[in-house]
């Protein structure tokens, strides 16, 4: 009978692929120049002058019948001894030829591991945001993933959270760094924590507890950030490496696994591995091009052009206004959306023609993943579009303004439209908040109170929003340097100082502030104007001061200072 499941994945495919396939079709409609295909991570540079001379070599040099024969199912012994002689120069670990099996890129060797390593009942645990075909292996081996997201917003290992998701059934952990789609790569104190918490599971569970360590963009690193290599730290963890990005040859399939000699089983996961790999027809990777790669150990496709594209995106979209962690490696940047349904917001990107994948496939809801291993010209031809996806969310979303924009309307706090100046001038203030704009310091003089009322609810409006937005997910995350801390914050907060401002009774009681004292008392509707003008700054320097960790200075009188890592706002009103 026809297998249920595999007509689920099947009919289910790939967003990724999927999105790549909508982009050529919409090229075809309008043009490629005009649609911005960040969907696919497929590699955009050449490889290295080293694989066509080494192919033109051995075309010229070896016996078709030999190039092209079948290979050894675990791969050709003298590449497996180049490879392990590789590992061994270069990370001080004494890896052997029987170490090294040859797979069809990384993705067979994940598919091999999975299936070598798990049964059914069996649990492999996922760090989100992950490549969602994890899942796929691990159910195939008739296994079951458990997802522990990464702590918010930086995508570091939360290892509480891994400390309680481990249990007896918990049989290997699939580790990706530097990271699809974040970029970002897991430190050494980081991997040394994680490895004295496994071995601490391993001994109260009884049995070994593996790392699968996906690496096939190891050497796509910017700014000489380290990436440790795990196995050295943790023997129980399997090497998974591809050449497709490194070589710009994802097209070739040639990867290979490497199991450290000093891994607990060894023998029984060698045959394990082995057998596997003749259970899903993982065997006699191209000959050829395992004659190549071995010639080409330890060189790279010039990565400048990825750096580059990186320095590019990720600063002109995070001086629009977009949010994003810093890639340190790969050739992703991971948005975090402007609204929460990542897949809402993709598709808004659709209609400017702007590919994005929703993080949501990632195990990763509210953010989109951005490929920019694309050519230069792209990326530069993108950014109006990106601007103009950002402002179409005007202050519902991220509220996207220049520097200059946000001075100017900062200046002209009293432009004629009353009614709009709360408003925009609101957008203004917080965008200046969230800009990244440093030691910037601005007055404003208002002669009308309920402007400024009205203004400084709108801040808090914002804040509140941003905060829990950011807080669905996480106990503490930081924004642009600014604390949230869940505990303290609610959904009522914004609610509460609105009403308050509004002159609506909260409770039955209101404070007054007398001198430098404050104490309850009084009917919030039937004060004066002023009055609660005050009160509301006071409610601000809580707000800003317990909750989102600001200061708030100069509070006397109808005056307020809000000091901001990155902002200084002074606020005098005069009746």
């Amino acid at each position: 009978m026809i297998s249920k499941q595999m007509v689920a994945w099947g009919e289910s495919g790939s967003s990724i692929r999927e999105i790549a396939a909508y982009g050529e079709r919409r090229a075809a409609e309008i043009g490629p120049e005009n649609v911005y295909n960040f969907a696919i991570g497929n590699p955009s540079i050449d490889p290295p002058d080293c694989v066509q001379e080494a192919v033109e070599r051995l075309l010229h040099t070896v016996p078709p019948t030999q190039l092209h024969a079948y290979a050894p199912a675990p791969g050709m012994a003298s590449v497996r001894e180049k490879v392990a002689a590789y590992l061994t120069d270069t990370f001080g670990e004494a890896y052997r030829a029987q170490d090294i099996y040859m797979t069809d890129g990384a993705s067979s060797a994940l598919a091999i591991l999975t299936r070598a390593l798990m049964g059914p009942g069996d649990e492999a645990i996922v760090f989100a945001p992950y490549f969602p075909e994890y899942a796929v292996y691990a159910e195939a081996a008739g296994g079951s993933v458990r997802v522990v997201p990464c702590r918010a917003d930086t995508f570091a290992l939360d290892l509480d959270a891994l400390a309680a998701a481990v249990t007896e059934k918990t049989a290997l952990l699939i580790l990706n760094s530097p990271n699809n789609p974040s970029g970002v790569i897991v430190s050494r104190p980081e991997l040394e924590a994680l490895a004295a918490l496994l071995r601490e599971k391993q001994a109260q569970y009884g049995h070994p507890i593996y790392i699968i360590a996906d690496e096939p963009y190891r050497e796509l690193v910017y700014g000489g950030v380290e990436v440790p290599f795990l196995p050295a730290i943790y023997p129980n963890a399997i090497y998974c490496y591809s050449y497709s990005k490194t070589l710009s040859l994802p097209g070739e399939r040639v990867g290979f696994l490497a199991l450290h000699p000093a891994m607990d089983d060894y023998a029984a996961v060698h045959a394990a591995v082995l057998g596997a790999g003749r259970a899903l027809g993982y065997i006699c990777v191209s000959s050829l091009f395992q004659l190549a790669v071995a010639e080409c150990l330890g060189q790279t496709a010039d990565i400048s052009a990825y750096a580059a594209n990186r320095e590019l995106i990720y600063g002109a979209l995070t001086d629009m206004g977009y949010a994003c962690a810093r890639p340190d490696g790969a050739f992703y940047l991971f948005l975090k959306s402007p609204e929460p349904d990542a897949r809402a917001f993709c598709r808004r990107a659709m209609d400017y023609d702007i590919l994005l994948v929703p993080g949501d496939d990632f195990g990763c809801p509210g953010y989109a993943r951005l490929a920019y291993c694309v050519a230069r010209s792209q990326l530069e031809r993108s950014l109006p579009a990106f601007r103009k996806l950002a402002e179409s969310y005007g202050a519902h979303g991220i509220r996207v303004t220049e520097p200059d924009q946000v001075e100017d309307a900062l200046r002209q706090a009293n432009f004629a439209n009353k009614k709009r100046r709360p408003r925009a001038l609101g957008d203004a203030v917080f965008a200046r908040m969230v800009s990244g704009v440093h030691g910037v310091g601005v007055h404003i003089v208002i002669d009308d109170l309920a402007v400024v009322l009205l203004l400084l609810l709108n801040v808090v409006e914002h804040a509140a929003g941003v905060g829990i937005a950011k807080l669905e997910h996480a106990r503490v995350v930081q924004v642009r340097g600014v604390l949230f801390h869940r505990e303290h914050v609610r959904a009522q907060v914004a609610v509460v100082l609105l009403l308050r401002g509004l002159g609506v009774v909260v409770g039955r009681r209101e404070r007054r502030r007398h001198g430098r004292g404050v104490h309850r008392g009084g009917d919030g509707a039937a004060l004066h104007l002023r009055e609660r003008v005050e009160m509301l700054l006071l409610d601000l320097r809580d707000l800003f001061e317990q909750v989102f960790q600001l200061r708030v200075i100069g509070a006397g009188g109808v005056a307020v200072v809000l000091v901001h890592a990155q902002l200084l706002l002074s606020f005098e009103i005069f009746e």
